[in-house]
């Protein structure tokens, strides 16, 4: 495993709720906060339930995070149905803290690739939390290639809180997004309904990549 450094200042200001991943970069481990933590940098107004993380590979984090005192949780029963979520350790909170708690707060880690994000090395890392456009693409990727239903209805509402950005629709922040995510950015926003259409809009998706 790679061995501590110091990547940036952000380790000594860090909140709790964010030691995971400050202990990920501060192991040259690669990551950034997805899910309703990154959202709620953007004034979605979700409540944070467990931590996303992105990474690049799930194993090398997942024993980062073991040997600085997590435990590696058995199926969160939230996520049966999301397969896609694929590593869920939990903090360990003391020695006699051994029984899953339904209730407890998890560290899911989630494959950067899955989501076609592109992770800088963890020491250009300044922020935890992904520039808009950059999260509203990766959010959208994960939409088009869910293999789950359920993991599609989970990111329908992560698109639904992207609306709640002051700049959301601010021709610049649009034009920072893929060629292929822009209409269907648009259309998310506009709360018509693209559930039904997720075909439809990978192939769309699919014919700028080709």
């Amino acid at each position: 495993m790679a061995q501590p450094q110091e990547t940036s200042s952000l380790r000594k200001t860090v909140s709790s709720r964010l030691e995971a991943p400050a202990t990920l970069l501060r192991h040259g481990i690669s990551c950034v906060v997805w899910g309703e933590d990154a959202l709620r940098r953007y004034g979605a107004r979700t409540v944070c339930f467990d931590l996303f993380l992105l990474v690049e590979n799930l194993e090398a984090a997942a024993q980062c995070l073991e040997s600085e005192g997590y435990s590696r949780a058995l199926p969160n029963p939230r996520y049966k149905f999301i397969p896609e979520l694929y590593v869920l350790p939990r903090f360990k909170k003391g020695p006699f803290d051994e029984v899953e708690d339904i209730h407890a707060t998890y560290v899911a880690l989630i494959p950067a690739q899955q989501c076609r994000y592109s992770l800088p090395p963890a020491s250009a890392i300044k922020d935890l939390v992904p520039q808009f456009p950059a999260l509203v693409d990766s959010i959208l990727d994960a939409w088009l290639d869910a293999t789950t239903m359920d993991y599609a209805v989970h990111l329908v509402a992560h698109l639904a809180y992207l609306s709640d950005y002051p700049k959301a629709r601010d021709p610049l922040v649009i034009n920072e997004l893929k060629p292929g995510h822009r209409d269907l950015y648009l259309r998310s926003l506009s709360h018509t309904g693209i559930g039904g259409e997720r075909e439809k809009w990978r192939r769309v998706r699919d014919s700028f990549l080709s």
